[in-house]
C-alpha cells in the first residue's frame, strides 16, 4: 500500500465508520519502516491521521451505540393507554 508517497506494510484491518458517508470506510494499521501507524482515507486518498482523528471516531461510535440503546429500551416499552 503506498501512503503519502510510501510504501508501507498493512498488518491490520478495521472498519472506519462515517455518518452519512459509504466511502473511506476502510481503516489499516501499517508498518512505515520500523514504526506501526495507522492509515485512513478522504475521498479515496490514503493519510496518516493524527491519533486525536481516530480517538474522536472513537467518541462517535460510543455516542451511536448510546443513543441506539435508548431507542431501542423505548422500543420496548407500551405506550401509555396502549395494550
Amino acid at each position: 500500500m503506498i501512503v503519502e508517497g510510501k510504501e508501507v506494510k498493512v498488518l491490520f484491518e478495521f472498519p472506519v465508520l462515517y455518518q452519512g458517508w459509504e466511502c473511506d470506510n476502510i481503516g489499516y494499521l501499517v508498518l512505515d519502516g520500523n514504526k506501526k501507524r495507522i492509515v485512513m482515507s478522504s475521498h479515496g486518498c490514503n493519510f496518516f491521521p493524527k491519533n486525536k482523528v481516530i480517538e474522536e471516531k472513537m467518541k462517535e461510535y460510543r455516542n451511536a451505540i448510546r443513543l441506539t440503546k435508548i431507542a431501542l429500551k423505548q422500543s420496548y416499552e407500551k405506550t401509555e393507554g396502549k395494550k
